[in-house]
């Protein structure tokens, strides 16, 4: 899923890429810092990692890409990207939702301005 979600924003299968930790779970690191992806559950804590990782990296903005389904709840992810924006590090928050084994759609964007954006493209 990670080299499609790259194909997808036309991003070169050369381009650098970092694999790190958090709760031993994966965060791909695309870029030096402008596309930061993460696939696992995610709660407040993993949240305020991911926004340490970012910082370590001192882009202007990034985009970050979660599964929709990495969230316990729905008020977990209201919360948790809600969070995101209060720190104003990413241009985009964009979560990707499963429609089957193989495919993801993505669900939302919200952007830097607290919008969001419904798309559907298949990855």
């Amino acid at each position: 899923m990670l080299y499609e979600i790259l194909l997808k924003y036309g991003i070169d299968l050369t381009t650098p890429i970092e694999e790190k930790e958090i709760n031993n779970k994966k965060v791909y690191i695309v870029g030096f810092g402008k596309l930061i992806i993460y696939f696992d559950e995610i709660d407040t804590q993993i949240a305020k990692e991911i926004v340490e990782l970012d910082k370590e990296y001192e882009n202007d903005f990034s985009v970050l890409v979660l599964k929709d389904d990495s969230f316990a709840t729905s008020q977990d992810k209201v919360n948790i990207v809600e969070f995101f924006k209060q720190m104003n590090l990413f241009e985009k928050i964009i979560t990707l939702k499963p429609t089957t084994a193989f495919e993801y759609i993505i669900c939302k964007v919200y952007n830097a301005n607290a919008t969001i954006i419904m798309v559907s493209i298949i990855l």
